[in-house]
């Protein structure tokens, strides 16, 4: 679940000089909570103006909240970056897809976190745009692979980064990695920087003027003069090939 550093702890658009600065995404659970309480009461929310291309704090009334969530607003006043950090053992602010299983795991380092056995993915509930994402990951077999899907599209069929990385120590030790649908970075490679089956760090810096994707320190890539990203906002998903553990997913926008 995110928790929220400024006041609470929290993926997204910007656009020029402005940026979404996220805070919580609540669980069904909340919003009817909220709903139940009357008419009158106001919620505070981090709503998406489509006439400035900004993101700004509103109060709504309770029974309008699922209408604002359900385009990509999220509950609290705008703030500075998500976390999802799975710490409470829930997957609060995500929808599964898929047949595959998940389940809450132990990380044996902070807490919890979750593991995913194909076929499955896990979406946000909101939607983010330019900035830096971040996660940690492992591969819980030597067959496995972890994904991460940028920018996925509101029907699901398309997405703006794609990433895939099998670890040093695995079968097919190796790095994909997509921007608007070209492969940049795909197959087998010998300077993987970290290896099965040790938990490491992905983290990706998205702008409209460049991309750049690092593994633990290392900076695997980056990509100046793209021309940005074709559907700069959509859904951040975590998917595996074979079973694998993830945690600590941040979004800071731009």
């Amino acid at each position: 679940m995110k928790n929220i550093w400024i006041p609470f702890f929290t993926l997204i658009l910007i656009v020029s000089s402005c940026s979404k600065d996220f805070e919580d995404v609540t669980s069904n659970q909340e919003v009817s909570s909220i709903s139940l309480r009357g008419k009158m009461d106001k919620v505070s929310i981090c709503h998406y103006d489509e006439d400035t291309d900004t993101w700004k704090t509103l109060n709504v009334s309770g029974n309008s909240l699922k209408g604002h969530l359900k385009h990509g607003d999220v509950i609290g006043e705008c703030s500075t970056s998500v976390v999802y950090d799975f710490n409470d053992c829930s997957i609060d602010g995500f929808n599964t897809n898929g047949e595959g299983t998940f389940s809450i795991i132990d990380n044996g380092i902070d807490g919890c976190g979750v593991s995913l056995t194909r076929p499955i993915s896990m979406r946000t509930d909101s939607q983010f745009s330019y900035g830096t994402y971040e996660m940690d990951t492992r591969a819980s077999t030597g067959v496995s692979n972890q994904y991460m899907f940028l920018f996925l599209s509101e029907d699901f069929s398309s997405y703006g980064i794609g990433i895939g990385i099998q670890p040093d120590r695995t079968d097919d030790e190796g790095i994909d990695f997509i921007v608007n649908g070209v492969p940049l970075l795909q197959g087998r490679r010998s300077d993987i920087p970290v290896s099965y089956p040790n938990w490491y760090h992905v983290k990706v810096e998205v702008t409209p003027d460049y991309v750049k994707l690092w593994l633990d320190e290392t900076l695997m890539y980056e990509l100046y003069d793209y021309g940005g990203i074709e559907n700069p906002i959509g859904r951040w998903e975590i998917s595996s090939y074979s079973t694998s553990e993830f945690d600590n997913l941040k979004y800071t926008p731009m």
